[in-house]
């Protein structure tokens, strides 16, 4: 499992940092805290994509 930076996650869904942030803060993408850090694995960005995906 691969933990990502709020910026590597803007980078592969190509949206802002800021929209990264609102989305972990909303809980629509998971996160684990290490001290004042956030990280996002790379299990929760899947399942964050598919949460998204139309059916």
């Amino acid at each position: 499992m691969k933990i990502l930076t709020a910026y590597e996650v803007a980078e592969r869904l190509q949206i802002s940092v800021r929209q990264v942030r609102h989305y972990t803060a909303t809980g629509a993408i998971k996160v684990i805290k290490f001290g004042r850090s956030v990280r996002i694995s790379e299990d929760a960005l899947t399942d964050f994509i598919s949460a998204q995906t139309a059916k």
